[in-house]
């Protein structure tokens, strides 16, 4: 890479803490960015693409706490998209568009730290080609999911497609639905949320309400399900903001469970939904078993005109084991 002149295509920023202070800066973002072998990370900082508080640093400088530091992650000019083969479900293909149920976990993109496994390399070996409009590093992507998001995820063949799909979603003609399980009980059986978002100011991966700077954002959501602790929520965004309806439920005080951003917890676990009747008959290690560790939100459905025929779409995906299983545990021991 060093031989090549790079390109930037994203950059990440931190913010460094005391536990940081005095690591060597390439030995810490390898930490922060295990996508990123050493070796890379350190290429970044000799050709001058990792800044701290506004100066280019050194291979060699120590990190002092509070600072800003922000590393450009480069491509070499000459980067290819690779096909890879990975077991998708396939929810609807034609000749223009492609929809998949989009598993939690899988990034959709390549972006800083996920250059490769992403749902574009696979998509490419299945399709063979999709659209190029948003780029090499976006082919076929007209809307994304967060990587531990699930569900409906549809992509373009090709640039005529593409054009179509990305009218309707910046119109906002489409309808999307996702079904979230959400912490504690919400208080009202259906409402819209309307509140601004915008970047966190100081945690830059993380979204915020920002009244007056923030980007106009409604959510609206259909209570579903309630438990004993517990709620079973459908939420449609009528805006496609990052972390959108993850922070709409993070404002009302019930956060999707298992969101490791705005959450409570990271992990459920089988002593979190057992009664004591029913733990007492359990294993100590099947107790501690983890149910799920990514946050229980999946898109089950999507409302679209075909982009080449004008056909109204309506696609829906299956939940994914994880959630399905901590929804089958809420209903038979947590049931209001």
């Amino acid at each position: 890479m060093s031989d090549i002149k790079p390109i930037i295509f994203g950059r990440q920023v931190f913010l460094t803490t005391e536990k940081d202070a005095g690591r060597r800066i390439d030995r810490y973002l390898s930490g922060r960015m295990p996508g990123l072998s050493r070796s890379l990370v350190q290429k970044l900082i000799k050709s001058g693409h990792v800044i701290i508080d506004g100066v280019v640093c050194k291979q060699s400088t120590r990190i002092v706490e509070g600072q800003s530091i922000i590393a450009e992650i480069a491509l070499p000019d000459d980067f290819e998209m690779t096909p890879e083969e990975m077991d998708i479900e396939i929810l609807y293909e034609d000749d223009d568009i492609v929809a998949v149920n989009k598993p939690a976990g899988l990034v959709v993109h390549p972006a800083p730290g996920h250059f490769k496994g992403t749902l574009v390399n696979a998509m490419l070996h299945h399709c063979g080609r999709l659209s190029d409009t948003a780029g090499q590093l976006r082919l076929g992507i007209v809307h994304r999911l967060d990587k531990e998001t699930s569900g409906v995820m549809v992509m373009a063949k090709n640039n005529a497609a593409h054009e179509g799909m990305t009218v309707q979603f910046r119109e906002r003609t489409l309808q999307k639905r996702y079904l979230a399980i959400a912490e504690g009980e919400l208080r009202f059986d259906s409402g819209t949320i309307d509140l601004p978002l915008a970047r966190h100011f100081r945690e830059r991966k993380k979204f915020a309400v920002v009244f007056g700077a923030g980007k106009e954002s409604t959510s609206r959501y259909l209570v579903r399900e309630r438990f004993d602790g517990f709620t079973l929520v459908e939420v449609a965004p009528k805006t496609g903001r990052t972390h959108q309806i993850r922070v709409h439920l993070k404002s009302l005080g019930h956060p999707v469970i298992c969101d490791g951003y705005y959450g409570f917890r990271r992990r459920l676990r089988w002593r979190d939904l057992v009664p004591p009747e029913v733990a007492s008959e359990m294993t100590q290690e099947k107790l501690d078993e983890v149910l799920l560790k990514r946050q229980a939100l999946h898109a089950y459905e999507l409302h679209f005109k075909h982009p080449t025929t004008g056909k109204e779409m309506e696609l829906h995906a299956e939940m994914f084991p994880d959630m399905k299983l901590v929804l089958e545990l809420l209903r038979q021991y947590k049931k209001k």
